[in-house]
């Protein structure tokens, strides 16, 4: 079991790709999360996810999810938000912090129209 925040890496079974990073997002529904900064702990997932890819993985390219704003309940406008902030964030640092970093490309991805309406507005919000 990967506990909320963390990530976990397995191949990627017969999927057209090298990895599977699992990250664990906040669960809503979860009474013995009452407390804690979800926000946070989002933010976490994403950050594991990310460093993973870079420092463990050398991964050229990851594609995220909305995590937790499934059945975990996270409001998918908050996650937006938060998944852009994080991966902005990584990005800068990336460039400070590694001479020749391996993660070229960051990707979000779902199918689910009112998660992909909530990213595309995040993204028209920031004028990228």
């Amino acid at each position: 079991m990967i506990s909320t925040g963390c990530a976990e890496v397995t191949t990627a079974g017969r999927l057209d790709a090298k990895y599977i990073i699992h990250a664990v997002g906040p669960n809503m529904n979860d009474p013995s999360q009452l407390g804690i900064d979800k926000g946070r702990l989002l933010r976490f997932a994403i950050d594991n996810a990310l460093t993973m890819a870079e420092e463990e993985l050398g991964c050229e390219s990851i594609s995220f999810p909305a995590i937790a704003s499934g059945s975990f309940g996270f409001p998918k406008d908050r996650c937006a938000r938060i998944m852009f902030e994080s991966i902005i964030k990584f990005a800068e640092e990336l460039d400070e912090t590694y001479e020749n970093p391996s993660l070229k490309t960051i990707r979000f991805v779902n199918n689910d129209e009112k998660t992909v309406l909530a990213f595309l507005s995040e993204f028209d919000e920031r004028d990228m």
